[in-house]
């Protein structure tokens, strides 16, 4: 299920629309990464994201996710009967998810800033 981003005030992550003149950047948001779960992917803490809500994730895209209110940035791997949200960071667990409504893609990465 595709969202856009609904955050706490608790949240720390602002998820922002994109102010540019072109079509395709009227649908993009920026939203800076929250932790280091995807440092081995090149991804910091607080660097800054645009994702597309509109674009289907497929195998190892890079989504942002919103998991109990929090959004975060995993590796997408559809697995048939399961979704499993991976880390770039060995200190960080996989994330299965069997019930795909209980999913919350926000959105396909498509640049790193």
């Amino acid at each position: 299920m595709l969202i856009s981003p609904q955050l706490s005030e608790s949240n720390k992550i602002e998820a922002h629309p994109l102010a540019h003149s072109t079509k395709r950047s009227k649908r993009l948001f920026s939203m800076r990464m929250p932790d280091d779960a995807m440092i081995d992917a090149g991804i910091n803490d607080n660097d800054l994201l645009i994702a597309n809500p509109l674009s289907k994730p497929v195998d190892g895209s890079l989504v942002a996710v919103m998991i109990d209110n929090h959004l975060t940035v995993r590796r997408y791997f559809d697995l048939g009967h399961h979704i499993c949200l991976a880390p770039e960071n060995v200190n960080y667990p996989a994330i299965e998810m069997i019930n795909q409504d209980e999913l919350s893609i926000c959105g396909v990465i498509v640049e790193i800033i």
